[in-house]
């Protein structure tokens, strides 16, 4: 028998574990790069780029309160989704009460003529 929440759930480790290895890829060619530049790069323009990033506000607090509001805004459309099948879900059926059997009117008998 098909098992829709097994396959969903398997699929969604797959793609969780793939959007992981893909990112472990970028940051370590990010670290990379960054390790390179320091070789290459002459230390004079080195420090020009350092003056001038060290007067940028950290981005920290913006990349965190963008996720909680994400967070928050995913919270509020499960809750919606939540509802929105309350409403379609079908009543439960109701116990049916025994049906009383059915007694049958005798049958009509006609009056025979006499010939």
């Amino acid at each position: 028998m098909l098992n829709v929440s097994e396959i969903a759930t398997s699929t969604e480790e797959r793609v969780l574990t793939g959007v992981k290895v893909s990112q472990a890829f970028v940051l370590d060619g990010i670290k990379n790069t960054l390790a390179l530049a320091d070789r290459v790069v002459p230390s004079q323009v080195a420090d020009r780029i350092e003056e001038r990033v060290s007067v940028i506000p950290s981005a920290t607090p913006m990349i965190h309160g963008a996720f909680d509001f994400a967070g928050k805004l995913l919270a509020a459309q499960r809750d919606f989704a939540g509802e929105m099948i309350e409403i379609f879900q079908p009543a439960p059926a109701k116990p049916a009460a025994p049906k009383a059997a059915a007694k049958k009117a005798p049958a009509k008998r006609t009056a025979r003529k006499a010939a």
